[in-house]
């Protein structure tokens, strides 16, 4: 009887086990493929507000657990693994540590799914003060720069903490105010 037992609980355990990992393998699967950072969720020290960015940072999830990306141009490569709704990027050059990398060389993010599109939310290095979020749409095509280690991305540093490749297209505040920011001396207008 006692075996009996022991048997069955051992079975429960294996298919727990498995369960878990299958999640995990689930998430991961959903990032397989090319996306493109399209807009960014920020606050230059007021109500926050959706901006577009154009030519945004390119980044490529490959099914055996490993990235490309062109944020960073002296390193473009390395691991990826998500647990929990916690993405963690891990660059693999020698000699990198990433801006963004938190004491053990790790970029983390919160990510949130939504249709055809993932939020990531810095929880790692230096963090927006007001918060911050970057969307990231699914591309057909990502361009040579990522796939042939070329082309230097642009970067732009608001007043907060917050920095994204690419070029802001127009802003989209929240509570249909017409707002512009103005990129050279970070000021806002009505």
């Amino acid at each position: 009887m006692n075996l009996k037992l022991s048997i069955i609980a051992l079975l429960f355990m294996f298919i727990g086990c498995d369960t878990e990992n299958e999640t995990q393998n689930e998430s991961e699967a959903l990032l397989n493929g090319n996306w493109q950072n399209t807009e960014a969720f920020i606050s230059s020290g007021g109500p926050q507000y959706w901006i577009e960015i154009e030519d945004g940072e390119e980044i490529q999830f490959l099914s055996n657990g490993t990235f490309s990306s062109n944020r960073y141009t002296e390193c473009t490569r390395g691991t990826f693994s998500i647990e929990d709704s916690t993405l963690t990027l891990k660059y693999v050059c020698p000699d990198f540590e990433p801006t963004a990398a938190n004491e053990d060389g790790l970029i983390t993010y919160s990510i949130a799914y939504e249709s055809k599109t993932f939020l990531l939310t810095p929880t790692s290095g230096p963090i927006c003060t007001e918060g911050c979020s970057y969307k990231y749409q699914k591309v057909n095509y990502l361009g040579a720069s990522l796939s042939a280690d070329k082309g230097r991305p642009t970067r732009h540093s608001l007043e907060t903490n917050f920095q994204f490749r690419g070029k802001p297209r127009g802003i989209k505040p929240f509570g249909g105010a017409n707002k512009t920011l103005n990129y050279e001396n970070n000021t806002k207008t009505k």
